[in-house]
Parts: C-alpha cells; structure tokens; sequence
C-alpha cells in the first residue's frame, strides 16, 4: 500500500489489499470492485495495468485505487455504487499516485468528490433495461434479489461478457433492486485467478 487514509483501521487496510487482486494477461482490462465494509462503508476500486516494469525490469505491476465512502454518503446514495463508477474519479497512472499524498506519512487526506448527474447512470440502465428480453430482466433481478443469501452460500455469480455487456448488466442489476438490497450486489469486473475464499 502506497498510501491510505488515516481513518482506515488495519484490518480495513489488510481486506483492502487481499481483494485487490489482478493478475497480468494480454488483454490488460481495466478493472472495477465494489463491496461494503463490515462499518457500512462502501469501496469502489478501479485497479489498471501498469505498462512500466519495475526497477528490476519484471512487468506484471497494476495501480489499485480504491474510494472509501462513509456510510452515512453511502446511504444518501441510496447505496448504489454506479454514479461514482461513472463519475471516474480514479487516479489510473504511477506519477499521479506518487503526487497525491504524503510520502513520508503514506498518509492520503480525503477529498469530496463531485457527482455532477448521479441520476444518468439510472436513466442509460432503464435504456439498456428496454432492449433485455423481459425473461432475462426477472433472472438478473431475481439474482439481484437473492445476492445476500448467494453470498452467505459463497456462491459467486459469473456475468460473461464482451465490451460494456456487463457493465450494461450490473446497472440494470442495481437499477432493478432496492435500495436496501444493494449492499450485497458486490462485485469484480475481472475476476481472472482471483481467490474469494475468503470472502
């Protein structure tokens, strides 16, 4: 960890790192996470490539930025993840990283992020919803609504896609479901070779 906010307690810090998982292909993808901590705060991650080797030559390195949202403005949200997704807040290159906070400290001071239409998001998910066949709306809503109860089993779901398939399939998932059932719609945009054993 490059740096982190002084409010994150280690253990957050430590779940942090463990789910912040991305291994090298090819493809390089640029990947999203969301999932809530056990104080009702909500991470959004972005994790990208980073084409540099290190030091030593050896490539495989990637950036993990991960946005903390305090319960409380997660709540006003009404737990929804998808505008701050959208909004792109991250910061997606090393010398930006290394520039954002306190080398010494490792310390990060917080920022309040602007979500300047935090409805769009649900107004293009309510377009892609118009074009899903109403059969594959009740499955995907159905799976939305038992996200608690498939996560307690440790039963993952796989959304298999190309292009914005599945981002098109997690705003609709989140646009279908309740406010009070979003939390557990957790989620990995590339899950290749990550391990949820633990989770």
């Amino acid at each position: 960890t490059l740096y982190r906010a002084p409010e994150l307690t280690a253990d957050d810090v430590l779940l942090l790192e463990e789910r912040a998982q991305y291994f090298y292909s090819d493809a390089a993808p640029v990947k999203h996470q969301f999932y809530v901590l056990a104080d009702g705060q909500a991470v959004v991650t972005q994790i990208v490539a980073v084409p540099e080797p290190d030091e030593y030559g050896r490539k495989g390195r990637y950036l993990a930025h991960s946005l903390i949202v305090p319960a409380r403005a997660f709540q006003e949200m009404a737990y929804c993840p998808m505008p701050l997704l959208a909004a792109r807040h991250f910061i997606a290159d090393m010398a930006t990283a290394l520039a954002a906070g306190d080398y010494a400290s490792g310390d990060l001071p917080p920022k309040t992020l602007a979500i300047l239409d935090a409805d769009a998001w649900a107004s293009q998910a309510l377009k892609w919803a118009r074009q899903w066949p109403p059969a594959e709306l009740e499955a995907l809503a159905r799976l939305g609504w038992q996200a608690a109860a498939l996560r307690g089993q440790r039963q993952p779901v796989a959304l298999l896609g190309e292009g914005d398939a599945v981002w098109e399939a997690l705003s609709i998932c989140f646009l279908l479901c309740s406010p009070a059932k979003r939390p557990a719609l957790t989620f990995d945009t590339y899950a290749y070779r990550s391990d949820w054993s633990r989770d």
